[in-house]
């Protein structure tokens, strides 16, 4: 476990963090870490968590975190991303927990995201458009979802099919 977050480490997320490849769980929030998510830090594919939440990063979410089969929670709210949600996150059939709030993702939430075991989307405060994903209704374990300043459709439709519904934004 790597807890470094509540610092001010200015920069960019060091690259040779792919070194620690046994790395189950990174802790980087709260921090000034600006620039793009190190694209090697896939190589950790023991990684379980990886939070980077309250930074400065920016560019688009990799595509390549899809690769990282035994990740159950991805922080990345707060920061400077652009883009979509990449299909690809549905990989992580282990996922319980996307936080990707604040941000200025656009686009849909992609089906695939109905393939991982998610119980928490937090994609407040973002440009995403569309309708919600008609996967969510059926997605037995969500307890926690935050939508809103967003330009979604059917919210609250959708929010009255979700009995384990805890915490709408």
């Amino acid at each position: 476990m790597t807890v470094l977050q509540n610092n001010s480490f200015p920069g960019k997320v060091p690259s040779e963090i792919h070194r620690l490849f046994r790395l189950r769980v990174l802790f980087l929030s709260n921090n000034s870490f600006q620039g793009t998510v190190p694209t090697n830090l896939t190589h950790c594919s023991e990684l379980r968590e990886l939070n980077l939440v309250d930074n400065k990063l920016e560019d688009k979410i990799l595509e390549e975190l899809g690769s990282l089969s035994k990740l159950r929670a991805l922080g990345l709210a707060n920061n400077n991303l652009t883009g979509r949600i990449p299909a690809s996150l549905g990989n992580l059939s282990s996922l319980t927990l996307l936080s990707a709030g604040d941000n200025n993702l656009e686009g849909s939430i992609h089906e695939e995201l109905g393939r991982t075991t998610i119980e928490r989307i937090r994609v407040g405060i973002n440009r995403l458009t569309s309708t919600i994903p008609s996967y969510i209704y059926n997605l037995s374990n969500m307890r926690d979802i935050e939508l809103g300043a967003n330009q979604l459709e059917e919210v609250l439709v959708w929010i009255l099919v979700l009995p384990l519904l805890i915490l709408v934004s």
